[in-house]
């Protein structure tokens, strides 16, 4: 049974103020190893979320410029472009996605000689998947989202029809 109650359109502005879901949160998973992408990519749609995966950093590159996301979860050592070199093209690009690297080495060197490539977190393998939803809840919650699997408004920001 739900809380709300669903208006008709002649009655919208005495409606109940209700939460409506828009979107699912879309995260980009660029891992080369298939079974890791696979797994990471299993478990964000369990949460709710919407996920497409690359297998390089080129194909996730490709991607990024093909389609909106909300999060990029990236590995650093992959193939063709690195997760690193991935997250310098964006931020090259003024992209302010926030970035979770899921990686088996920090790499503290990189970090330390661009501090500006702004990596929300990095998660060290190999991890718990819960420690990895857990830190993209956060990673979201950080950058603007409200929390849970959906972004959620107030139909009373609505303009009465």
């Amino acid at each position: 049974m739900s809380n709300t109650t669903t208006p008709d359109a002649g009655n919208f502005a005495r409606a109940p103020l209700e939460l409506r879901r828009i979107p699912p949160h879309r995260i980009l998973v660029a891992e080369d190893e298939a079974v890791i992408r696979s797994l990471i990519t299993v478990a964000l749609e369990r949460s709710g979320y919407e996920v497409d995966s690359a297998p390089d950093g080129a194909v996730a590159w490709s991607a990024l410029q093909a389609k909106h996301y909300d999060l990029l979860v990236t590995d650093n050592s992959m193939p063709k472009i690195t997760g690193i070199g991935l997250v310098k093209l964006l931020r090259d690009h003024a992209s302010t996605l926030p970035v979770v690297m899921a990686t088996g080495a920090a790499p503290t060197e990189d970090l330390e000689r661009y501090p500006w490539l702004g990596i929300s977190a990095i998660l060290l393998k190999p991890h718990l998947i819960e420690d990895l939803l857990k830190t993209v809840k956060q990673t979201l919650l950080e950058a603007g989202n409200i929390a849970g699997n959906h972004r959620l408004f107030l139909e009373e920001s609505l303009p009465n029809q």
